[in-house]
């Protein structure tokens, strides 16, 4: 990195009465930008009318038919699983599940009684 660039601006040794004259001038140019940014009042205007977008029957009736077509051709191509096909992804998942759990038994050498195969099916007297 170079120094020069990061280093602030030199300023030059001024005499008192010079420094006295540079922070009047410094002042007043604070003044005038502070008085530039004020923005001077303006004569209230009412808002802009909203528009509103009218469309002839015809046109309307013609957008309808084309959403209720897209919406028809889009159900059509959407195929529903069957319970059979849902049965059949749940036990799927079951199978990795219970294999990702024995993998991780396997690798930490931890076995938890509560969770895995023989925490979820084991009988519990309650009183």
């Amino acid at each position: 990195m170079r120094f020069l660039e990061f280093a602030p601006a030199a300023t030059p040794i001024l005499k008192i009465s010079q420094q006295q004259l540079q922070q009047k001038r410094l002042i007043q140019q604070q003044q005038q930008s502070a008085a530039a940014q004020i923005p001077t009042p303006t004569v209230p205007t009412s808002p802009p009318k909203r528009t509103v977008k009218v469309y002839p029957k015809a046109w309307q009736h013609a957008w309808v038919q084309k959403y209720l077509a897209a919406q028809i051709g889009r159900d059509a191509q959407t195929v529903e699983p069957t319970e059979i096909d849902i049965i059949k992804a749940f036990m799927r998942y079951a199978d990795v599940q219970r294999q990702a759990d024995q993998n991780y038994q396997r690798v930490t050498g931890l076995s938890d009684e509560e969770i895995g195969w023989r925490g979820e099916h084991r009988w519990v007297k309650r009183d």
